[in-house]
């Protein structure tokens, strides 16, 4: 056996390497800079667009008149909820219309409910009982013009009760929650209370409609809540948007507030023209997302936007998806697989002048497909829900397809299939974002942008390479150094007569 040291001479030798000098590493990082400024603040270079799941099958409800559904749920038997309105034939009057399906769509029953006047339901939850509350507005009955109004009814649809909320002039309600006490939350606008022309508002009633507080929020402008979410600390986030606050002419508005309705904060998000927020979803990490559309950023006269804060409404990350038209998200749903899935209607892409839109994302933003739906009329998605098959179900109105002028449009889609091929979709990435957070003294507060993954990728693949050429010189050098040191000892081995 033999073995030998490396002193610091054969150490000096294989350390004899070309040297890389100071000008080039400077060059390196000159360029990568460089790639950095030239990219746009805020685009993701790992969107991928996957081909869309299946559409299952589409229905249509409705007879000569105008008929639509705001808000689908889906049922505890498997079946489906849908809410929205019915009007008939050459009148403007509108009723509440549920229509209760089974798991394939077909009408188990439909009801009804309403007066003489405008009455459109916006949203419904199926309750502990069974039965349903909706939520809308009346200007049959109440106190003033328009009044907030929650209708309840058992599990065949059959009115138990219904409250009317308001004051003397215009209020309305768009989304109810129950509670844990078995009452009801649910979240609108006021102008007949509050500081301004009109005011988010949020209503807390018992078991039995019978009202137990309310609250409402805004400036001295025109701001309006239009969806709500109850939160993990016992609260409510509500959204929507605002003229009071903000940089634009309206701005997404993120309101979160304690189990009593009392502000805790809330924030602006948004550019120099309109942006408004439809629908919110708190995440896994006790922040939101929120969806609406943007005609500060992104590509058209508006865009779909897609904005995740932390739990203190702080901006993370935002997104804008569509083209050259009209596109607006309505409603927002997060999906089993930690993305989200966005719907509503676009005026960039399709077959009519405008078309249902669905765009699913992985969990930070990023475009996995969208798809259309619709023909040569005006096509509406205004709720998405993901089903218990991992597929989802789109509720809103279509007048290319049905009896009517317009009907309801009520559209399942099959679950992703984990071997989806990439396909080209519509998409569009976000640029730098403003964003203001109003509160007693509104304030502003920067974005955080996103930094380009190439040139993270690049600055990787350089320093690789710089590395990989180090090691294979050293490696050489090594490999013959110990050629050497072999030689030297078969030369011994041969004196020593070995």
């Amino acid at each position: 056996m033999w073995a030998r040291s490396i002193n610091s001479a054969h150490l000096g030798q294989i350390m004899k390497l070309k040297p890389v000098t100071a000008w080039t590493i400077i060059a390196l990082l000159l360029a990568s800079a460089i790639l950095i400024c030239a990219l746009p603040i805020g685009k993701s270079f790992f969107a991928y667009a996957f081909s869309p799941p299946a559409t299952e099958w589409s229905k249509t409800y409705g007879g000569a008149g105008n008929d639509g559904a705001y808000y689908v749920i889906q049922t505890s038997d498997g079946g489906y909820a849908l809410a929205g309105f019915t009007s008939p034939s050459g009148t403007n009057n509108h009723d509440f219309w549920l229509i209760k399906t089974d798991s394939s769509g077909t009408v188990q029953w439909s009801k009804t409910y309403g007066g003489n006047g405008i009455d459109d339901a916006y949203s419904v939850i199926e309750t502990a009982d069974g039965g349903y509350a909706m939520a809308g507005f009346t200007n049959s009955s109440g106190a003033g013009n328009y009044d907030g109004w929650l209708v309840k009814v058992d599990s065949s649809g059959n009115m138990q009760w219904n409250k009317t909320y308001g004051g003397a002039t215009a209020d309305d309600l768009y989304t109810v929650v129950q509670t844990g006490d078995g009452g009801y939350a649910l979240v609108g606008y006021t102008t007949s209370f509050g500081a301004g022309a009109a005011d988010g508002r949020l209503v807390k009633v018992d078991s039995s409609g019978n009202l137990l507080w309310s609250q409402t929020y805004g400036g001295t402008g025109v701001d309006d809540a239009v969806s709500m979410v109850k939160t993990s600390d016992g609260g409510y986030a509500l959204v929507g948007f605002t003229r009071s606050f903000g940089v634009g002419g309206t701005d997404f508005w993120l309101v979160k507030v304690d189990s009593e309705g009392v502000l805790q904060w809330n924030k602006t998000y948004g550019g120099p023209s309109d942006d408004s927020a439809h629908s919110v979803v708190q995440t896994g990490d006790g922040g939101y997302a929120l969806a609406g559309f943007t005609s500060s950023f992104g590509s058209g006269g508006g865009d779909f936007w897609l904005v995740k804060v932390d739990s203190s409404g702080n901006m993370q990350w935002n997104r804008t998806f569509g083209g050259h038209g009209m596109d607006n998200a309505v409603s927002l749903v997060k999906t089993s697989d930690g993305g989200y899935a966005l719907a509503g209607y676009t005026g960039s892409f399709g077959a009519g002048s405008s078309d249902v839109w669905v765009v699913k994302t992985d969990s930070f933003g990023n475009l996995v497909w969208s798809q259309t739906y619709g023909g040569a009329g005006a096509d509406y998605a205004y709720s998405i829900i993901q089903t218990s098959d991992g597929g989802y179900a789109l509720a809103g109105n279509t007048a290319s397809f049905g009896t009517g002028s317009s009907d309801c449009y009520f559209v399942k889609i099959a679950a992703e299939s984990p071997d989806s091929s990439p396909s080209a979709s519509p998409t569009n990435s976000p640029t730098q974002t403003p964003t203001s957070n109003p509160s007693a003294s509104p304030s502003s507060t920067p974005v955080v942008p996103e930094f380009p993954m190439v040139a993270v990728l690049l600055v990787m693949v350089v320093a690789g390479l710089m590395v990989g050429r180090l090691k294979e010189k050293v490696l050489q050098c090594a490999s013959s150094q110990i050629w050497m040191w072999h030689s030297e000892l078969m030369v011994k081995e041969k004196r020593a007569g070995y």
